[in-house]
């Protein structure tokens, strides 16, 4: 059975400075209202609350690096060739059901990543 997704996109910035390029998928028969809960509350964690996800957590995370596209560039505004560090993740809820898959696009020369094992 396939089921057809939502993809919300998210540049965020800090000091008006692109900091990072956000895109989400969720499922889009559960989640079809997320986009607009998400537009008024600015944070995905609310909108999915408002949904009725009482708790979810990151499930997965691969970090890798790669030379950004010309659209990436662009809207993080970058140099060409300019190395993003890429987050990709997988959230589930509590009981174990996907609610979202996210890539998250950095600058490298912009973050450092901390990982605590």
């Amino acid at each position: 059975m396939q089921s057809s997704l939502l993809k919300l996109e998210h540049l965020h910035k800090t000091s008006e400075q692109p900091f990072s390029l956000i895109e989400s998928w969720v499922p889009a028969d559960r989640f079809r209202r997320l986009p607009d809960i998400y537009a008024a509350t600015g944070h995905l964690d609310r909108a999915f609350e408002q949904l009725g996800v009482k708790g979810y957590r990151r499930h997965k995370a691969v970090v890798s690096c790669r030379t950004g596209d010309p659209r990436e560039i662009k809207l993080l505004e970058l140099q060409p060739g300019a190395i993003l560090i890429v987050l990709k993740l997988v959230y589930i809820e509590d009981s174990g059901e996907p609610v979202c898959y996210s890539i998250f696009r950095y600058a490298a020369d912009r973050i450092e990543f901390v990982f605590y094992v």
